[in-house]
């Protein structure tokens, strides 16, 4: 079983029976539901599904976009929920102690898990399906921010990686990107990888290169680039 530790290390043992352990999708599935009644700026409700992935996948990060506060809101409703899961019903709820039992977050049924000990971190831009992202994974890398606007492409990203990616780019490098999304909100990585649309620049897309829109996604690179390197 390869799990991900939220409070200790990461380990690719099978976790001991006085550790507990929950399903990505599962726990990704109650961190949704616990916030569906909390008041969000829209652009953070919409991405709340990749807010939380991510987290999932870098539990001792802060979350992207929230407060920090909103990691450690979370660990404490996966922890009860396991602790819940696991007791006779008759023992009432558990009690809160100095030594908290360290939460895994179980990835072993995903095609490709999330590297555990990397070697260099990456962004996922344009991400389609994830073809970069295999690539890079299998040489160390840990993807630490991924984005696809197309909602088919986003599920098969889900399906394979167990994290949702952001939405339109354009939301965090714009000069209309709210506060909540400039570009200094995208964590700090070693490799940026973007496939950005090529079609503008081919015989098929007419040749337009930078006077359509898609062409100029480049620029938003750029900027990425550009806060990343303060």
């Amino acid at each position: 079983m390869r799990t991900l530790k939220i409070n200790g290390f990461a380990s690719e043992a099978k976790p001991s029976t006085a550790e507990l352990v929950i399903d990505y999708d599962k726990a990704l599935k109650l961190l949704l539901a616990a916030e569906a009644g909390t008041e969000f700026a829209p652009i953070i409700r919409e991405e709340l599904p990749a807010i939380v992935s991510h987290w999932l996948q870098s539990p001792k990060d802060a979350p992207i976009l929230v407060k920090p506060s909103f990691g450690e809101k979370w660990l404490e409703i996966l922890r009860s929920h396991c602790q819940l899961a696991d007791r006779n019903p008759v023992s009432g709820p558990p009690r809160k102690t100095a030594h908290q039992k360290p939460v895994h977050i179980d990835f072993s049924s995903l095609p490709f898990p999330p590297v555990m000990k990397s070697n260099f971190t990456f962004i996922d831009l344009f991400a389609g399906i994830g073809g970069f992202r295999i690539a890079l994974s299998e040489l160390g890398g840990k993807c630490v921010f991924s984005s696809e606007w197309d909602k088919h492409a986003k599920e098969t990203y889900y399906n394979n990686y167990g994290e949702v990616p952001f939405g339109d780019i354009t939301n965090f490098t714009k000069t209309y990107s709210k506060a909540e999304t400039t570009p200094e909100k995208i964590p700090a990585h070693d490799v940026l990888c973007g496939g950005f649309p090529c079609q503008p620049f081919s015989q098929a897309g007419r040749q337009l290169g930078f006077e359509d829109a898609r062409g100029t996604l480049f620029f938003d690179i750029l900027t990425i680039k550009g806060a990343a390197n303060g």
